[in-house]
């Protein structure tokens, strides 16, 4: 039974909104005992801070966790500790100060919306910016695709740019990174990754347009060019969509399929119903990063990839890896390969077609159990593999015509470093 929502905003009225820490302490106490119900009753209290600003309160609310110590409790303990009384009585409210409250509550959505409008329009101004400043590269000319050991497919390179939001100033984070674009329909840019050679944010080697849209958005490549597959006498293509664009080029140069870069695991199954919309006859085959290393009992990357399976009619493949695979760090964690390009890094491109089509062929959607296992012996090196279909860089839509050669974008990166 929850706790009665008078009572929580009494106890909240006795809180200071304005730290920062209180502030998320209790999106999480409120969450874990209402779920996504509980944000209006959060946001309400926060609202009251000069300094409110809704799209932040939205990606806070979004990224705290429900389930952990923080209860509603923990609420109601620290209520009490700041002079919170729980003596009162709590009437039923009357149908004009619902009404009232609802009120309130619509409008702040629609400032909400409209803020968050205007934010997405901002990041994708941004990121048409930083793509248009980007030559088009072939082959696989940066560091990153190297240490990967796969090609560009209709990605870029150029510099990469933070814009700070209180004072406009500009800095350029890598001066060569590979940008990869965030598709809607019409392949209209929404958003941008940024690829670096080596650690650059905070230890990441990646990073996003800030406040871009990524819901629902995806990258396409090799769709035109794409190998099909004979489904009862008819010639179907195949879709093998992934959460990074690693783990699809691994795929698509082992397979020959059409490929969609969902870009992390909550977007799989929202990129799924959009490619079933799009493309009814196709068949779809998701590919999960198994993290396998995660804390006992939770593996995130199978578990949205298995949703989104199931939401399209579509098949499984799980790249296996062997507990001998991870290591334990110094913190006692466990660590280890869990995408289709660490299996193409350990096996080579085998053992990724392998995985990919016994999932196609044989397996059906859900039944992660009966994925079978890599038996390949893995080595400690890329094994290189031929050159076979897959290799002609292609656009889901349209083949890429970039004109450009080997070994232009390490050239272009010299030139506009030196020129800056």
């Amino acid at each position: 039974m929850t706790a009665d929502i008078e009572r929580v905003r009494s106890a909240l009225s006795h809180l200071d909104f304005t730290d920062r820490d209180v502030w998320v302490k209790h999106a999480m106490s409120i969450k874990a005992e209402y779920g996504d119900d509980g944000f209006e009753i959060w946001d309400e209290w926060g609202s009251r801070h000069t300094g409110h600003n809704a799209t932040s309160a939205k990606s806070v609310w979004k990224s705290v966790k429900a389930g952990g110590r923080t209860t509603i409790g923990s609420l109601f303990y620290d209520a009490k500790a700041a002079g919170w009384v729980d003596d009162k009585k709590y009437p039923k409210l009357s149908k004009e100060v619902i009404a009232q409250r609802q009120a309130i509550t619509a409008q702040r959505q629609a400032e909400a919306e409209a803020e968050e409008a205007e934010v997405r329009e901002l990041a994708a101004q941004h990121a048409n910016f930083i793509w248009n400043q980007g030559v088009p590269l072939e082959g696989g000319d940066h560091d990153y695709l190297r240490r990967k050991g796969i090609k560009s497919y209709g990605l870029r390179v150029g510099p990469w740019e933070k814009i700070d939001p209180e004072t406009g100033s500009v800095e350029v984070i890598s001066e060569c990174a590979l940008l990869v674009p965030i598709w809607g329909d019409g392949r209209e840019i929404h958003s941008l990754q940024g690829i670096f050679s080596g650690k650059a944010l905070g230890g990441r080697d990646k990073d996003f347009v800030t406040g871009g849209a990524i819901s629902g958005h995806y990258y396409a490549f090799g769709g035109k060019k794409a190998r099909k597959i004979n489904v009862d006498g008819e010639e179907r293509r195949v879709l093998e969509i992934g959460e990074g664009y690693a783990t699809l080029a691994s795929a698509h140069e082992a397979t020959g399929y059409a490929s969609v870069v969902a870009f992390n695991a909550g977007n799989l199954p929202k990129v799924a119903r959009e490619m079933r919309r799009k493309f009814p006859d196709d068949v779809i085959v998701i590919l999960a990063d198994n993290d396998q290393w995660h804390e006992a009992g939770k593996n995130p990357g199978v578990s949205k990839a298995r949703e989104a399976a199931l939401a399209v009619g579509g098949y499984l493949a799980v790249p296996p890896f062997r507990p001998a695979d991870g290591k334990r760090g110094a913190d006692g964690k466990m660590t280890g390969p869990t995408d289709f390009n660490d299996l193409h890094r350990l096996g080579g491109l085998d053992a990724v077609r392998e995985v990919i089509e016994a999932a196609v062929t044989g397996s059906v959607a859900g039944m992660v159990e009966d994925t079978p296992l890599w038996e390949v012996e893995p080595t400690a090196t890329l094994t290189p593999s031929p050159v076979g279909p897959a290799d002609e860089a292609g656009n889901l839509w349209t083949d890429a015509d970039t004109g450009v050669k080997e070994g232009a974008g390490r050239r272009w990166c010299r030139q506009w470093k030196a020129r800056s």
